[in-house]
């Protein structure tokens, strides 16, 4: 706490969920699990957090003041103060974000407890209730931390450089965590491995990291499990740690910006659907042509990229040696939606942070957003006219099972790309060119089609040619081949 000691490490402050009292359907609601789903991940398994890297001394010494923040406290992030507008014309509130400014330090110089500190002192209160000192308001808490007090002329400046971030486990860990939490709460023996590598069974509370005592108080042992993993992102110990993120911005303004940097990634990541695999290809001569590159990983998510329970997997990977840009996906199942991305890799060498570990580029630099699909090849034309062609999938269509039907809930921007959750699938089309029209019981021509890709499969999100959505109600599908073959099914869609 001292920051003019030599094993002072930084300046920092940091957040995290604390329990809800609405929160009635869990018995302990560190991490915010989900009770009602299998697969998803805690909502809640990280750590917010700003770190001082540098604080002039005055307007005319640049140096850096070590004992800046001069103090440190927290605001009700529901009071009106922190709510509404800030105007340096209003006197009183002005004169309240003063007060908070200078509050922090005690008669000792040293910083006071924290808001979580007290917290979880008083284990009868949840976050949500636990009273301000000051406002007795009923809001999350956020951080504040105020510099100076600077003597100022007019044209002087104060230089202060701040680093946020939010870090926490990452989604994989996350998934196995919130899985064995919701096995246990539903009654399972799942086996618990701890952030320290113990693994314990059943309902022993034996070999528990004494770290997290202070979390344990009359817990069940899959919640004690869950808020160790949550709470081990205290951990210095750990990589994904708050304390190791403001180590490394630490390192980094100290080194002068001197970041690990890894190969670039492609320039150009192209998806597309075909009858014998999903094509991919890239275009990375950037990639390539870095000191330390050495090759590509590809990882794929299938059904939907936009809630909790996507899982991307990795399916294929290369080194340097690979003379191409480009990989076919052939295990990719039909009548699914696909999402890739592409990372470059380096060999390590350039990792002073985790020697030998390959520094990759960002996924998010080439993440596809449209689902691709296998496109099987279609049926011969001697098929066409047989019962078991030209099927209509689902048939009913019901809007309240379409989750159940596709098992897909994409984002709305997808709408009018063929893959929405409103889709209807027309399978085992025939290899020939063929026009598909859809009609109302009445006749009336809504929509059309020509399928010339050769493929089984087309799809319809069930709009009108003018794309109004359609009604409940009987519908006829026509298919009709380049030849002059015509066959005609009926479809039902209840909304």
């Amino acid at each position: 706490t001292d920051p003019l000691s030599a094993d002072f490490k930084y300046r920092a402050l940091y957040g995290f969920y604390g329990p809800h009292s609405g929160a009635t359907n869990v018995s302990d609601d560190w991490g915010c699990p989900n009770p009602y789903q299998s697969g998803s991940v805690l909502a809640a398994a990280r750590m917010i957090g700003c770190v001082t890297l540098h604080a002039d001394k005055s307007a005319h010494d640049q140096s850096d003041d070590k004992t800046q923040p001069m103090n440190t406290t927290y605001l009700d992030t529901d009071d009106p103060l922190d709510a509404n507008a800030c105007s340096p014309y209003d006197v009183t509130s002005m004169a309240r974000w003063y007060t908070f400014m200078r509050f922090g330090k005690s008669a000792t110089g040293l910083h006071p407890k924290s808001h979580a500190d007290e917290y979880i002192a008083d284990t009868s209160m949840y976050a949500d209730q636990f009273s301000r000192r000051f406002l007795g308001s009923t809001g999350g808490p956020g951080q504040i931390q105020g510099f100076g007090p600077y003597n100022l002329a007019p044209g002087d400046s104060i230089h202060i450089v701040l680093a946020e971030g939010v870090t926490g486990l990452d989604r994989d860990t996350n998934r196995v965590i919130s899985n064995n939490w919701y096995s246990g709460f539903k009654g399972g023996t799942p086996t618990y491995t701890m952030p320290s590598g113990v693994s314990i069974s059943g309902t022993s509370l034996q070999s528990f990291n004494p770290v997290y005592t202070k979390y344990k108080t009359g817990k069940a042992i899959y919640d004690l499990y869950k808020d160790a993993w949550v709470f081990s992102v205290e951990d210095s110990t750990k990589p994904y740690s708050i304390q190791r993120m403001f180590q490394r911005a630490t390192d980094l303004y100290n080194s002068g910006y001197n970041a690990l940097h890894p190969p670039p990634a492609p320039e150009q990541f192209i998806v597309t659907s075909s009858a014998t695999g999903i094509q991919l290809s890239w275009t990375a001569s950037e990639a390539r042509t870095s000191a330390h590159f050495n090759g590509f990983v590809i990882y794929r998510a299938a059904g939907s990229v936009y809630n909790d329970i996507t899982v991307y997997t990795k399916i294929w990977e290369c080194d340097k040696s690979y003379p191409n840009d480009s990989y076919l996906d052939t295990t990719a199942a039909n009548v699914t939606g696909y999402f890739y991305y592409i990372q470059s890799k380096s060999d390590g060498l350039d990792n002073t942070i985790e020697p030998g570990v390959p520094l990759v580029s960002s996924q998010f630099l080439t993440q596809t957003e449209l689902p691709a699909e296998l496109l099987k090849p279609g049926k011969p034309n001697s098929f066409f006219q047989q019962d078991s062609s030209c099927l209509i999938v689902p048939n009913p269509y019901m809007v309240r099972s379409r989750k159940l039907q596709w098992g897909i809930t994409l984002d709305p921007t997808l709408q009018n790309q063929g893959f929405d959750q409103d889709r209807i699938a027309f399978v085992n089309l025939p290899k020939e060119k063929c026009t598909i029209r859809i009609f109302t019981e009445r006749g009336e021509l809504i929509w059309q089609t020509e399928h010339t890709n050769g493929s089984l499969n087309e799809h319809w999100n069930q709009k009108t040619t003018y794309g109004q959505t359609i009604v409940s109600g009987i519908y006829i599908a026509h298919f009709q081949t380049v030849s002059g073959k015509s066959i005609y099914r009926k479809f039902i869609v209840v909304r």
